[in-house]
């Protein structure tokens, strides 16, 4: 007794309807939120905030006394930079509580994770409330070519921590009056810049 043949169309049919169903769900899955673990360091946070109904960035932001693109950067939250309700979101200091004395000597208040200030040749960076990660420092020259950010060092922030005071040599380029010192993250790009104040 012979089996009959299985119909190829009708195969064909059922796994296409199957791929079809499979890809459905997986889409859906992708809109339904999920709770993720931090990705900051409870140690960077001034403040925890738990999302409620209704709450903005702009909002949560506003409460703080800080700014919602400070916030998507400390959180390490990736475009659109939908919040849900439930969500822990790290908030960064709003000032600096903790700088050194020879920081302050330096402090600009332009910058929410580090401030800069220049001595002669050479540049001060103070970091007191910046994410643990590596950043490039920059500096910018209103030169006859333009705006140009020039390399001037590196900070492993994530290897020494935060509240050092760092000093680094101007090259050549830079040693001019008119100075943007820049911090930029190699991890996700971010960029914050300052102009330092001249101290003795």
């Amino acid at each position: 007794m012979s089996t009959p043949e299985a119909n190829p169309k009708r195969l064909s049919f059922w796994i296409s309807r199957g791929v079809t169903i499979l890809l459905a769900l997986s889409l859906l899955a992708a809109f339904i939120p999920q709770p993720a673990s931090a990705k900051y360091d409870p140690d960077d946070c001034a403040y925890t905030y738990e999302v409620r109904r209704g709450a903005t960035l702009t909002s949560i932001a506003r409460a703080y006394g800080t700014q919602p693109k400070q916030i998507v950067y400390i959180n390490e939250m990736d475009p659109p930079y939908t919040i849900y309700v439930g969500q822990r979101l790290c908030i960064p200091e709003k000032d600096k509580k903790d700088l050194s004395k020879l920081a302050s000597k330096y402090a600009n208040a332009a910058a929410v994770y580090f401030t800069a200030g220049r001595s002669g040749n050479d540049i001060i960076i103070y970091t007191y409330n910046y994410p643990k990660t590596t950043v490039q420092i920059k500096g910018e020259n209103a030169g006859a070519s333009g705006w140009k950010l020039v390399d001037i060092g590196t900070i492993n922030i994530a290897r020494i921590g935060n509240r050092q005071v760092l000093r680094f040599r101007l090259p050549p380029e830079l040693r001019v009056k008119k100075l943007l010192i820049c911090l930029k993250s190699k991890k996700s790009g971010y960029l914050q810049c300052v102009t330092p104040r001249t101290g003795g």
